[in-house]
This record gives C-alpha cells, sequence and structure tokens, in this order.
C-alpha cells in the first residue's frame, strides 16, 4: 500500500497473536429473574466491569506469555485482508491492524474522532485518557489516499505486540479516515513496515524493535495462508525467519533499488508461452496491497491472452476453467517465480449460490514504471524482508 493515488483502492489486508492462555468464567443461572430497570441496570453495570477487568487480564497475559517470541499470527478475511492484533497503552487496548509493507506509519481510530467518521463508529478506538504510558508530542499527522486523508493526533505510547513491549512507539490516533473502504474493513488501523524514510513522523515499529534490542537480526518474514477457510491466516515473525514455513532450497534473494519501499527490478513477465518483455520496471512487495498491479497495456494483453471477461474495474473467468489457466511467471534476479491459475483467481460470492472468479491482476497507471506485487504473489512464497542488508528474498511456502 502506498501514499498515492492509488494507495487505499487496494488496502484490503494482515495479523494477530494468538497464544494459549486459559481463562476460566464461571457462570451462574440466577432463580428469579430481575425485578426492575434499576436492579438491571445495576447487574449490567456490575458484569461490564467484571468483563473489562477480564478483558484487560486476558489482554496481558497474552502478550508476557506468549512462546512464540517475535512471532504474530495472522487472520485471514476472504484472501484479501490480512491483520493481527496489537496492543496500545497501559492497562493495554486491543487493536486489529493491517501489516503493511507499503508504509511507515501505525496509526488507530481514536476515542475523540469526528462524528462524522462513520469507520470510527464500529472500530475498537484508543482512548489517551486512560492510559498512564502516554505521551502528547503536540502534533498532527496527514495522509493522503485516494478518497480523502486520515488525519490524526500523533503521540508516543507503549506497543505490545508478539510478546514484546516496546517503548515510546510514535503512533496516531485518528480523527478521520477516507472513504468507505475503513467502514467495511474488519481491521482498525494500519501498521507500517516500509523503510523510515516513508514514515510522515517518527520510527517504524519494527525499527524501535531493532534500536530498543527486542530483536537481534534486522529481519522480518511473512508467511500468508491463502486457504480462507483455515483459522490459521498465517504469520509474521521479527528478527529472523521460520524454516518450518518454506523450502531453504528454494530461496533466491534480491537487492533493493532503493531503501524507502521494498522495491526492486522486475525483468519480465511469462504467460503461458508468451514472453513480456519489461525494460526497466520495477517492482514493489506490498503486503497491504490486495493484488497484483501492473502497466495498464501489459495487463490488457494478459486479459486477452487467458481469455478474461472484462466488467469496467473487474476481470473474471468462467470458475469452471480456473484450472485451464495458463501459469503466469515474474522474472526477478534471473528467477522465474511461477503462479498457477488458481494462485492469481480470487474467488468472490456474488449472490447465496453464485460464486465469481476475479483475476487478482489488475491495470493501472501509477505514473512510473512500477508494478505491485501484492498478496496474490505474496500468498504463494515466504517472503524475508531484510533492512540491514537492502534485499528481500522468496521462497516456496510450504502449504
Amino acid at each position: 500500500m502506498f501514499t498515492g493515488a492509488f494507495r487505499l483502492v487496494f488496502l484490503l489486508c494482515l495479523l494477530g497473536i494468538v497464544v494459549h492462555a486459559q481463562f476460566r468464567l464461571t457462570l451462574h443461572r440466577r432463580k428469579i429473574g430481575l425485578k426492575s430497570y434499576s436492579e438491571y441496570s445495576t447487574a449490567l453495570n456490575q458484569w461490564r466491569e467484571q468483563f473489562h477487568r477480564y478483558k484487560t487480564l486476558k489482554a496481558t497475559s497474552k502478550i508476557l506469555k506468549a512462546a512464540d517470541y517475535g512471532k504474530v499470527k495472522l487472520l485471514n478475511h476472504m484472501n484479501a485482508e490480512y491483520y493481527g492484533e496489537i496492543f496500545l497503552g497501559s492497562p493495554p487496548q486491543r487493536f486489529l491492524v493491517v501489516i503493511d509493507t507499503g508504509s511507515s506509519d501505525l496509526w488507530v481510530p481514536s476515542k475523540q474522532c469526528s462524528f462524522f467518521n462513520l469507520a470510527c463508529w464500529i472500530h475498537n478506538k484508543y482512548d489517551h485518557t486512560k492510559s498512564s504510558t502516554y505521551h502528547d508530542v503536540g502534533k498532527e499527522m496527514r495522509i493522503s489516499y485516494v478518497t480523502g486523508s486520515m488525519v490524526g493526533r500523533i503521540g508516543e505510547e507503549e506497543v505490545r505486540i508478539g510478546g514484546m513491549l516496546l517503548k515510546n512507539q510514535t503512533f496516531a490516533e485518528a480523527i478521520e479516515e477516507p472513504g468507505m473502504t475503513f467502514v467495511f474493513s474488519e481491521f482498525d488501523g494500519v501498521m507500517g513496515l516500509g523503510f523510515s524514510e516513508l514514515a510522515e513522523y517518527g520510527s517504524p515499529v519494527h525499527y524501535n524493535m531493532y534500536h530498543q534490542k527486542l530483536i537481534s537480526d534486522f529481519v522480518f518474514s511473512i508467511y500468508l495462508n491463502r486457504d480462507e477457510k483455515d483459522s490459521f491466516g498465517g504469520e509474521i515473525l521479527f528478527g529472523g525467519t521460520d524454516e518450518t514455513k518454506y523450502n531453504k532450497t528454494t530461496l533466491r534473494y534480491v537487492n533493493l533499488t532503493e531503501t524507502t519501499f521494498w522495491q526492486f527490478k522486475l525483468d519480465g513477465m511469462k504467460v503461458g508461452d508468451l514472453k513480456i518483455d519489461l525494460d526497466d520496471v520495477l517492482a514493489i512487495a506490498d503486503t497491504g496491497a490486495s493484488l497484483i498491479i501492473g502497466e495498464t497495456e501489459v495487463i490488457n494483453k494478459f486479459y486477452t491472452t487467458i481469455g478474461a471477461s472484462v466488467d469496467g474495474a473487474d476481470a473474471y473467468v468462467d470458475c469452471d476453467k480456473v484450472d485451464q489457466l495458463p501459469p503466469v511467471e515474474f522474472i526477478i534476479g534471473n528467477q522465474a517465480f511461477r503462479l498457477e491459475g488458481k494462485d492469481y483467481i480470487i474467488k468472490v460470492k456474488s449472490y447465496i449460490f453464485w460464486t465469481k472468479c476475479l483475476i487478482g491482476i489488475a491495470g493501472m497507471e501509477l505514473g512510473g514504471e512500477e508494478w505491485i506485487l501484492g498478496d496474490v504473489f505474496l500468498g504463494r512464497y515466504y517472503t524475508i524482508f531484510n533492512v540491514t542488508e537492502g534485499r528481500i528474498g522468496f521462497a516456496d511456502r510450504l502449504r
């Protein structure tokens, strides 16, 4: 996901820590019902207080007793959103955030959000008045999207994620959120994992992990599960790689062309037997984008080659023909990275009994010779993001 003209369009994506800590609540059946509104109100307030204490205890314990340090499990919504769990403040307040390698800032909705901010109404909201570790920076952050801008108040706070406790993490509590995408999203906010040069203010979360010596290697790796029916949506590991998740013999690294986005040279593309030369094209590995996005002219040729139907911004094929689609290969660092037809198809239920098979590769003019390799590509490969060495690695993931 980017700041810029296309960023929000494909912001559909990542991550949560799931730790097996047991909590038991004893339920008692009342033999006599509540007799009055005041009795009902008193009982309801007592239940709310008890439940709040339970949630706070559970949130704290889930972090402190994490068995897999630095590892955060992901949630997958329709293969279009990958998001997960973080906790802000003391006592901790829980949020679901997209893990976005195409940006570098952390933000969540604010308790003080605008009345007209619809997304804020139905998502978790951060309340800095309830945190003893909040520090107001006194500045405002604004991030532009195609449908508007995220406007937020900048602060510093404790962040708990993957068994780690980060101190003085810069973030924004959003007062305004852009467009309807965030209204219907499963996640609350965004956690950027790009380079510090992209940050509007302060340092990204993974930079602080390294600088505060919470991880020894300035690396993180991501595994996205494309089986939306599986409760395990994937995971991100800060500080290293999980060798049980990928085939080490297939691992290939490519150097970045610059350390802003996770950007590298894309040498070519092949659709079945058709070779497509791509001159001076750069690609960006972006977990905040659901799709693969490329030059419109090239993508239209791709649609014609595979026999796709185009309806406005959507391209699709008959679901019965998915197994007959030709493979697509992206040439990166003289290595072919292959997607089968089933890998670049996104199945969407249009009606109760009807499924539409959309092509997860779309055309858009990005203002330069650039491609976005989003979750459709990254879901096929285990991806290693190495900040120190300025390179990115791809390996066949173990399904």
